[in-house]
């Protein structure tokens, strides 16, 4: 079984299991659904049961890979991302025994006439199961995108963040985080403007009134008086 689990860690092989293990279980039990409705034909009915002592195998070898990155991932894996992993393993480890256990039961409905009076009950068992299964699928998405287990980003993911009372210890630097430079889409609208005429006052300015020309002086004539006049007496 070590070796077994060696080999597994090496070859990081439980995705590929796990993806195998669903695809097989869920056609498996849909080709008994269709032969349910097609009761005549019968080959339908082996191949129900041989996918489903194939998708019991691959249960199992999905098992197993998964222990082995459980163990390769060892206490890495903390906080709520652990009780995450914890339910996904415990339900892949009791799926396991169930689709064994629905294995052995396909193949006794398939060789034994005396139980086919339980196929109905197996179906509805079967059904359950490959629900279930989907369910514990999604643990395995959560631990992967959400938690980014077994990926580089894992450390990161589950790193506490920090609280606002968590004061900075005096002198401490930190680097200053570059500021990404948002592109501002600057939309120029063009309009065409049409010159409005701006209307020219015309000033009319009235012609001043000429100069008046002076008149004429008119020369004062000197009337001798009666004394300067000649006496007639002389």
């Amino acid at each position: 079984m070590e070796s077994v689990i060696t080999i597994l860690k090496a070859w990081q092989l439980h995705p590929l299991a796990d993806h195998f293990t669903v695809a097989i279980l869920t056609v498996a039990v849909l080709v008994d659904l269709i032969a349910l409705l097609f009761a005549t034909r019968q080959w339908l009915r082996y191949m129900a049961a041989t996918l489903m002592i194939m998708g019991a195998l691959a249960a199992a070898f999905s098992y197993l890979s998964g222990l082995a990155e459980a163990q390769r991932l060892g206490e890495a894996v903390s906080g709520p991302a652990q009780d995450v992993l914890l339910r996904h393993a415990w339900y892949g480890q009791y799926l396991t025994y169930a689709f064994i256990v629905l294995a052995v039961w396909r193949l006794g409905l398939q060789a034994f006439n005396f139980l086919a009076g339980s196929r109905a009950t197996y179906t509805i068992v079967a059904v359950t199961a490959v629900v279930v299964l989907f369910w514990q699928m999604h643990l395995g998405g959560v631990l992967l995108y959400t938690y980014g287990v077994g990926t580089q980003l894992m450390g990161v993911a589950m790193a506490p963040a920090p609280t606002a009372s968590e004061s900075p210890a005096p002198g401490a630097t930190f680097p200053a985080s570059p500021t990404p430079a948002m592109p501002v889409a600057v939309e120029t609208a063009t309009s065409t403007v049409t010159p409005t005429p701006t209307p020219t006052a015309t000033t009319t300015t009235a012609p001043s009134p000429a100069p008046a020309t002076p008149s004429p002086t008119s020369t004062p004539t000197a009337t001798p008086s009666a004394a300067a006049a000649p006496s007639a007496n002389l």
